[in-house]
């Protein structure tokens, strides 16, 4: 249900096409397909989240998270091509097509495994948040308005009723880059901590679009190595060129060799 609009289109994060000089920006945040990046080299600590990849699991929920609906960790679906294994061995997924109908589906955060943690954030610093996204959904047949969409969704909400706006990284399942969310992508946001001056608390939601016509598979959305890193810690992942580049910076270095 789109119930999370309110503030989505001030902080979604768009797919954009990122070429090899270095991540293209759309509004306050950036997205790089997973196919153009070195998985894991990102920096990311300190990371307030504990659990960011879902790796410890007790009675099937993975520790540090509050179940709410359909969801699990699994085996990934279409792990980074260039290091697969720095999302480790599980990813939560938010899943459709289940005997009892939920939506949206969410692991909401958790550090004493009963409650919602209120995260804090000094008020004087900046933050960034950070995730692995994908969608496996419909496409929005309109990717530019927000609704109706199938959406993989990070997001942070003021701790207290009616406080500031929310800070979310999304990813719909057809970026504007043209990409298919199918194949990950990573994300990451810059927010002032005073925006939260009442704590927030930290959500990965899968968020279906209403009155989409079409079959979903049963894994709809997917989850890993989520952080909350201050702003002068975080570093971006190293961009891989594409093979096209390759070929060229393989040619640049044929020709050098035959000037000599």
């Amino acid at each position: 249900m789109r119930n999370r609009l309110r503030g989505l289109c001030g902080c979604l994060v768009f797919g954009i096409a990122v070429a090899c000089a270095g991540p293209a920006r759309a509004n306050s945040g950036t997205q790089i397909p997973l196919s153009q990046i070195q998985a894991g080299s990102e920096h990311t600590s300190p990371n307030v989240v504990l659990n960011p990849s879902f790796e410890q699991v007790s009675g099937g929920v993975p520790n540090n998270w509050l179940q709410q609906g359909n969801m699990r960790t699994s085996a990934p679906i279409n792990p980074p091509p260039n290091n697969p294994s720095a999302i480790g061995s599980l990813s939560a997924q938010a899943l459709t097509n289940q005997l009892v109908a939920f939506d949206p589906e969410n692991y909401h955060y958790t550090t004493d495994g009963t409650n919602r943690a209120v995260i804090t954030f000094d008020q004087t610093k900046s933050y960034v948040l950070s995730g692995y996204l994908w969608n496996f959904g419909i496409p929005d047949p309109n990717p530019g308005d927000f609704n109706p969409s199938d959406l993989a969704l990070v997001e942070l909400d003021d701790a207290s009723s009616g406080g500031a706006a929310p800070v979310n990284i999304a990813t719909l399942r057809n970026g504007s880059d043209g990409g298919d969310a199918a194949n990950g992508y990573f994300d990451y946001i810059q927010f002032p901590g005073s925006q939260f001056p009442n704590g927030a608390f930290l959500d990965v939601r899968g968020d279906l679009g209403d009155g989409f016509q079409g079959t979903r598979p049963d894994v709809y959305a997917q989850f890993d190595n989520i952080a909350i890193t201050p702003a002068d810690q975080f570093v971006g992942p190293t961009l891989v060129p594409e093979p096209a580049s390759l070929a060229m910076i393989g040619l640049t270095g044929i020709l050098l060799r035959r000037r000599k």
